[in-house]
């Protein structure tokens, strides 16, 4: 899943022109506008129920598990005025609520609800730093598959002296 959220981010940056990057990790601050996004839930458990299957692939019974898993991922856009902060938070929303519908068609995702934009400015000892930022939820499937014990064939024996 973490692979195509990798993914997901590198289509909006693409599409946005605006340069997504995660938090928390070391390295130099990108020049004004950019965002960043931060996993801030992942693996919940979806709406769904899960789905159990079995295939026969003629040497191994192969047992298929499917589930919906929900990922929220909190979204920034940082600026050095608070009308390009609005902006591009709000370029990069849009692309999530419609732009970005065909490519989470491709991958198998699906947006589930995408957040109102928020202040999230900052005071920083003489100066601020605008930020206006969201939240969205995202719904994967998750498929885990295994062989399982197979056997083809089963004996079966009578005992005349057992009472029933």
């Amino acid at each position: 899943m973490i692979d195509k959220i990798k993914s997901i981010i590198c289509e909006l940056s693409s599409y946005t022109g605006v340069q997504v990057i995660r938090v928390n990790q070391n390295g130099d601050i990108p020049e004004f506008p950019y965002a960043t996004y931060n996993i801030t839930s992942a693996y919940t458990k979806g709406t769904g129920r899960e789905d159990i299957s079995y295939h026969d692939t003629g040497d191994d019974l192969v047992q298929k598990r499917s589930n919906e898993v929900i990922f929220t991922l909190s979204v920034n856009a940082y600026a050095d005025t608070e009308e390009t902060a609005i902006e591009s938070a709000n370029a990069i929303r849009k692309w999530f609520l419609f732009y970005a519908n065909e490519f989470m068609r491709e991958i198998n995702a699906v947006v589930v609800d995408v957040g109102g934009l928020e202040n999230r400015s900052a005071f920083l000892v003489d100066a601020y730093e605008y930020k206006r930022g969201f939240d969205v939820r995202l719904r994967f499937t998750e498929t885990d598959a295994y062989s399982v014990d197979y056997f083809d064939k089963v004996e079966l024996y009578y005992d005349e002296n057992l009472e029933v």
